[in-house]
């Protein structure tokens, strides 16, 4: 609320300045209201119009200020004298502040004059009566929602704060830039507008709103004075007592029955593979390729003869025989059933030679060549239930470690045309049979090219069984394998490999391999029921059922007490 006077027109009217006492106000105060109630009952021109409009806003304006306001009086540029509730505008001059006698808030109960000028803008708190600028240039106190006309709006009463207006500043009736403040000092905003006592929010626009609840109205002037908020109820403090602990459950024992014996597994016999020898760890035992000074004797003891190999390889060191578990001897036992040759008439049959051919790795060597010329029986014929053969045999004196033999072997140029596939025709690869004095064993192992195999019309069969005597028996096989090979294979030379240990148990073995590829691997007992040991290892045996001539070549033979590094996988 703002009220002006021109300086020049007094009217007899007594303005209150700070140096009256405060008896003095308060007479002024009774005074001007009177004199504006008899100003009015006679008003008759426009002069007397006007003094009584400002008498009676002056009346209102002494009423609150009875109440909860300060007073400002200042003068404009002009040197036009103004009274108003709200701070002057940055520019006034002569700033004076009344304050009235029992008046609630900062300051309360003293009178005051004071000269404002513009100071800076502070931010301010929300909730405690601190300062904030609002972004429409409008000032709303705290707690307060934006006023519809963009002035400032007034919070909902007590405390001060500092929210933000609508926007706009609020202006007076006559349109002039306008101040309000209400309780005590504030802080000076840039436009020279002061805020309010209880931490209103300064604006850009230099607008403020009231720290209490002090809605502006749409033409600018305040309208509720300050709120006083009721004391907080005192709540006597309550004694809660602390609960008692709550008991501890007395759980009963619960008898657990012991659990069932697991049932002890039964774990079938696993076959348990012996290791295999360090490679490099074997013992060479003999090694020949028929080269140097190694030579074939005559036929002796015709005509079921013996052929010796007899003589020293020089590549290799060693002499003929091959001096394997204590001794023995090698030779062939060349066999003509059938028929009564003599040392003239044994080569018609059969013959035995060492020859330079191309070998297995395509240069000449020497090899041991043997053949079949015809049947004592049947001549060229297959032999049927005749007996021809001519097996190179090693005949160790005993038997005391494992044994492997390896050998390069090539078949005659048409084995596939001589083995006549399907039908059932054999050729034997190796053989080794038990015994005491002779033939008279009890375990056989063999290897034969066969066609009767199965997946295809060419396959290795391997066996174990009881054919290892002479004499009428039933034949028992206790274990077999067939292998598949092709006429490629048996057509040109075939690296044969075979390795043994000797076991009643799991740990018996044999194994053989062709070209690298192994052909059998079986373990378990290959003992007989004689445990009869090994006393004839045929290598090979030039035996088989097909039609006659049947020959082969054979070359590089080794014999270890284990597998050697270049063995094939094993």
């Amino acid at each position: 609320m703002r009220f002006r006077v021109a300086a020049p027109v007094n009217h007899g009217v007594p303005l209150p300045f700070s140096t009256y006492s405060e008896r003095e106000r308060n007479f002024a105060k009774n005074h001007l209201i009177v004199t504006g109630g008899r100003f009015m009952a006679v008003a008759n021109s426009w002069e007397l119009v006007m003094l009584k409009s400002i008498l009676v806003a002056i009346s209102f304006f002494l009423v609150s200020v009875a109440g909860n306001a300060d007073v400002y009086v200042w003068r404009s540029a002009t040197g036009v004298l103004n009274y108003s509730d709200t701070p002057p505008p940055a520019d006034a001059r002569d700033v004076k502040i009344l304050r009235i006698p029992g008046q609630k808030g900062i300051g309360s109960g003293t009178d005051r004059a004071e000269t404002r000028q513009p100071g800076p803008v502070t931010a301010g708190r929300a909730g405690t009566g601190s300062r904030g600028s609002a972004a429409g240039g409008a000032t709303t106190a705290a707690a307060s929602a934006p006023s519809p006309g963009g002035a400032g709006g007034a919070a909902g009463g007590g405390g001060a704060g500092g929210g933000a207006g609508g926007g706009g500043a609020s202006a007076a009736a006559g349109g002039g830039r306008s101040a309000s403040k209400t309780g005590g000092g504030g802080t000076p905003t840039p436009s020279g507008t002061r805020t309010t006592a209880g931490g209103g929010t300064p604006t850009p626009s230099g607008t403020t709103t009231a720290a209490a609840s002090s809605p502006t109205t749409t033409t600018g002037g305040t309208t509720a004075a300050v709120t006083t908020p009721a004391p907080a109820p005192v709540v006597p403090p309550v004694t809660v007592s602390t609960p008692a602990p709550a008991p501890t459950p007395v759980v009963p024992p619960v008898a657990v029955s012991p659990p069932a014996p697991a049932p002890t597994p039964v774990v079938p016999p696993v076959t348990v593979s012996p290791p295999a020898p360090t490679p490099g760890s074997a013992k060479l035992l003999f090694s020949s390729g028929f080269e140097g000074a190694t030579a074939l004797n005559a036929p002796y003891n015709v005509p079921n003869a013996w052929q010796e190999v007899v003589g020293t390889d020089s590549t290799t060191g060693f002499t003929w025989p091959p001096k394997i578990w204590g001794g023995g001897t090698s030779h062939f036992q060349m066999i003509v059933q059938g028929a009564t040759p003599d040392a003239t008439t044994l080569s018609n049959y059969q013959v035995n030679q060492l020859q330079t051919v191309t070998g297995h790795n395509g240069t000449p060597t020497r090899a041991l060549y043997s053949e079949i010329k015809q049947s004592g029986c049947t001549g060229t014929n297959p032999m049927g239930s005749c007996v021809d053969q001519d097996a190179f045999l090693l005949q160790p004196p005993g038997e005391t470690s494992d044994l492997y033999m390896s050998y390069w072997i090539k078949y005659q140029p048409d084995i596939v045309q001589k083995m006549n596939p399907p039908s059932p025709n054999w050729r034997v690869l190796f053989e080794w049979k038990t015994g005491f004095n002779g033939d008279d064993g009890d375990y056989r192992v063999a290897a034969q090219l066969v066609t009767w195999g199965l997946g295809g019309p060419l396959s290795w069969h391997m066996t174990g069984d009881n054919v290892a005597s002479s004499g009428s028996y039933t034949q028992v096989r206790y274990w077999e394998q067939y292998t598949v090979t092709d006429a490629q294979t048996v057509s040109n030379w075939m690296k044969f490999e075979v390795f043994w240990h000797r076991s009643s148990g799991a740990d018996g073995r044999v194994w053989m391999a062709v070209n690298g590829q192994v052909i059998l691997d079986h373990y378990g007992s290959n003992m007989g029921v004689k445990n009869a040991p090994i006393n004839r290892i045929f290598m090979p045996n030039l035996y088989g059922s097909t039609a006659f001539p049947i020959y082969q070549w054979i070359d590089d033979v080794q014999i270890l007490d284990g597998f050697p590094p270049n063995a094939a996988p094993h």
